[in-house]
């Protein structure tokens, strides 16, 4: 492996993870940064709900977008940050995101300290062609830092118009 290879990472590399209208890459794994944190390079599909309410106990995770836009609720707040925008999500903090656009969103996340990635991972088995199937949802969910708020997709798929999964 050259030291380029081993140093620069492309958008789009890697292997795919899709759930529906959302898909993710690895970019960078924690291993390349002596456990401090991962990247993740998302793509959201239009109208598409990309996480219903949620809390870290412990990780941030920070949303660059890259292209698009998406909505986010942090707490109470609700707003939309477009290409060039940094979201910052804190532990604790209930939050979501969506795109509320008709074009592709791209953004990067950055996750401290880093695992986080591995829930995202393991949500292609827990994903089947109707959308999430419960119980494997509940074992990936009480292995991983998240606390998951189901009830909240329908209140944000229809204030915000998204197409149900």
């Amino acid at each position: 492996m050259s030291t380029a290879t081993m140093h620069i990472h492309r958008i789009g590399d890697g292997e795919e993870i899709r759930l529906g209208g959302f898909s993710a890459h690895r970019l960078v794994e924690s291993d390349r940064t002596g456990g401090n944190l991962a990247i993740m390079d998302h793509v959201l599909q239009p109208r598409w709900l990309g996480a219903p309410l949620h809390t870290h106990a412990y990780t941030v995770e920070i949303s660059i977008v890259v292209a698009g836009r998406i909505g986010v609720q942090i707490g109470d707040d609700e707003f939309e940050a477009e290409a060039g925008a940094v979201v910052v999500k804190p532990p604790g903090v209930p939050h979501a995101f969506w795109n509320p656009g008709l074009v592709e969103a791209r953004f990067i996340e950055v996750l401290t300290p880093p695992g986080f990635e591995d829930y995202i991972d393991g949500m292609q088995h827990a994903w089947g062609p109707q959308g999430p199937i419960v119980e494997r949802l509940g074992v990936l969910v009480a292995a991983h830092d998240i606390e998951l708020d189901p009830s909240s997709a329908p209140s944000l798929i229809a204030r915000h118009g998204l197409i149900e999964p």
